[in-house]
């Protein structure tokens, strides 16, 4: 698959436990995919707030699902 659409990252979106019991599973996809190619970017979406351990699995972390007039109140 990977080979044939010469893909140069992957969005990993949502599914995420509130807790850091998937870190180990998350960590292995993220070295997986670096290891087809370095440059590959990995985007982690979880639609909703994560654990910090969470952070080393992905080159982006969304922190939110919302239009940009909800999302800059939060702040």
């Amino acid at each position: 698959f990977n080979s044939f659409y010469k893909l140069d990252g992957i969005f990993l979106d949502e599914g995420l436990p509130p807790n850091c019991q998937s870190y180990a599973y998350y960590q292995s996809l993220y070295q997986y995919i670096k290891g087809l190619s370095a440059s590959n970017l990995v985007v982690l979406n979880p639609g909703m707030p994560i654990q910090e351990c969470y952070i080393s699995c992905a080159d982006i972390v969304m922190n939110g699902e919302a239009e940009w007039d909800a999302y800059s109140k939060w702040w």
